[in-house]
């Protein structure tokens, strides 16, 4: 995620092997499975499992999960079991720029977003957990796995979209989703995405340098 490693290293290429393997073994539904569809699926005991954010929370509640009766969550174990339990979590930074024209107005604006009231409410639609330590999750099974992230001291990596430059991020996600409508074609994929990589690095890089 910074430029050191290529995506045609081999550990790389056998976390795509790794994954095209789970589709020789049958493991995933179609690709097209859509959010609501997933989640009425679990559910009704049609699919063993979802891999979701926390955002997932009100579609789910939607199609009739409670927490802790038909619903639950847990962390992923390590392939490697020696390797260090982790999470991928979403940084949504909230920015009030210093020499914005609006610097008061601005950061009365995110007082009162993040005044608990307001999160609270925020929270319990979405429910999800909340930016606001004073607001507790409006789903419990979101808090155990706050709890558990916490108690546990597991790794946070913070996720694809917030690592590199804009312009690499936004290919190499449209690059995977073909590799996993194509699972064969991974390592042409890997290939691809390095040499996007190589030009997004050097133009990034002569950017710090002026």
């Amino acid at each position: 995620m910074t430029g050191r490693e290529r995506y045609t290293d081999p550990r790389a290429e056998r976390a795509l092997r790794t994954i095209a393997s789970f589709f020789d073994r049958d493991w995933f539904t179609p690709m097209d499975m859509n959010h609501p569809d997933a989640a009425a699926a679990l559910l009704h005991g049609k699919v063993g499992m979802v891999p979701c954010g926390t955002w997932l929370g009100s579609t789910l509640a939607a199609a009739g999960g409670t927490p802790g009766k038909n619903l639950g969550a847990f962390v992923l174990p390590m392939a490697d079991p020696k390797a260090r339990p982790s999470v991928i979590f979403e940084s949504s930074a909230l920015v009030a720029t210093v020499k914005g024209p609006d610097h008061p107005e601005a950061l009365k604006a995110t007082r009162a977003w993040l005044h608990p009231g307001v999160m609270k409410t925020f929270a319990h639609t979405l429910q999800d957990g909340c930016p606001n330590p004073e607001v507790a999750p409006a789903n419990p099974v979101i808090g155990s796995l706050a709890a558990k992230v916490r108690g546990d001291g597991l790794w946070l990596l913070n996720r694809f979209w917030e690592q590199g430059p804009l312009e690499l991020v936004e290919a190499t996600v449209d690059d995977l989703a073909g590799f996993l409508l194509n699972p064969s074609s991974y390592r042409a994929t890997l290939r691809t995405m390095q040499d996007r990589a190589d030009e997004a690095w050097r133009v990034w890089r002569e950017a710090e340098r002026t």
